[in-house]
């Protein structure tokens, strides 16, 4: 019998202790959930080069153990408020909380929209917020894969604003760090479509390459041309045309300074061509452009008349140099 009261009072001793640790347990493990997906609106900010950067969530779950993230309206904001990116869902797997750089990140967007500014300086406003100092830490892979993605185009370089809309589908993005490799289809609103490919490289410059198939290029064309430097727009400001048509190979370089240099090979149709007093009602052109000048044959028609010409154009220095009939 002594020996059942020295039980009994043991177990009375150690309960209330035996309870708090289960409510304390319960308690961090309830604090744990909490924390893996609270269900609220989550708000972050970071430091850049260019300013702080905010992100904002509906709401996000993470599973620890297989390391899958969930993020519900995801959206990214500039200093000034105005809005980058966002997406109607993102998912991500492969990540390692015990070496985050032992991560591989799968990303999925689903609904994403952004918005992409040139300065009337020629820079990117989103280079602004790349860059900055360089972590010893290991670089982690990552792919991301977005169903579709309409983007905002604003051109302030060349005297006004520029706006038009780009609609993106099945995007594939694909790097370590700062070097990437992207591609997808595009249809660029009162141009064309067609797939396109990019790549970023570590010294922040950007490699864009796309084929083109009777892209129109009227619209597009005239505000490219009021963007080029006077030195590089001698031969070409007087040229107009009601419309132009572009098939064959692009290639953009986009410098992280300076301006951008445009590499086409293939051929350009157009009507209603007025240069310098002449005035053509077909014109068509096989050959290069690139940022230095122009160079094939050009095949011009008009009522009664007709004329075929070989030779090139030096962009810079206005020089024309031709032969034919």
């Amino acid at each position: 019998m002594h020996r059942l009261y020295g039980a009994i009072r043991f177990v009375l001793v150690l309960a209330p202790a035996l309870l708090l640790a289960a409510w304390g347990l319960s308690y961090v493990r309830a604090c744990w959930n909490v924390v893996l997906a609270p269900g609220v609106p989550v708000r972050l900010e970071w430091k850049t080069p260019g300013g702080n950067l905010k992100f904002t969530a509906a709401s996000y779950s993470f599973n620890p153990r297989s390391g899958f993230l969930a993020v519900n309206r995801p959206e990214l904001k500039d200093p000034e408020g105005r809005r980058l990116a966002a997406a109607n869902l993102a998912d991500v797997t492969g990540i390692d909380l015990v070496d985050i750089t032992q991560s591989g990140l799968h990303i999925h967007l689903f609904g994403a929209s952004g918005t992409l500014v040139r300065d009337p300086d020629g820079r990117f406003e989103l280079q602004e917020f790349l860059g900055g100092p360089k972590s010893k830490a290991r670089p982690v892979p990552f792919d991301v894969a977005i169903d579709r993605a309409d983007v905002l185009l604003i051109d302030r370089k060349g005297g006004s604003e520029w706006t038009r809309t780009a609609s993106f589908r099945d995007i594939n993005v694909a790097g370590i760090g700062p070097h990437w490799v992207a591609g997808g289809d595009v249809e660029l609103e009162n141009a064309g479509s067609g797939r396109i490919s990019v790549s970023h490289l570590a010294s922040g410059d950007l490699a864009l390459r796309t084929v083109a198939s009777n892209w129109t290029l009227a619209d597009l064309g005239r505000h490219l041309l009021s963007t080029l430097p006077p030195d590089r727009t001698r031969s070409v400001e007087p040229i107009e045309a009601s419309t132009v048509t572009l098939s064959g190979p692009v290639e953009v370089m986009v410098p992280a300074k300076g301006e951008p240099e445009v590499r086409f090979d293939g051929s350009l149709d157009a009507t209603g061509v007025r240069l310098r007093g002449y005035a053509a009602s077909n014109l068509k052109f096989a050959g290069r452009v690139t940022a230095g000048g122009a160079a094939g044959a050009v095949t011009a028609s008009a009522p009664g008349e007709s004329a075929q010409l070989t030779g090139w154009v030096d962009w810079r220095n206005g020089r024309v140099t031709c032969s034919g009939s």
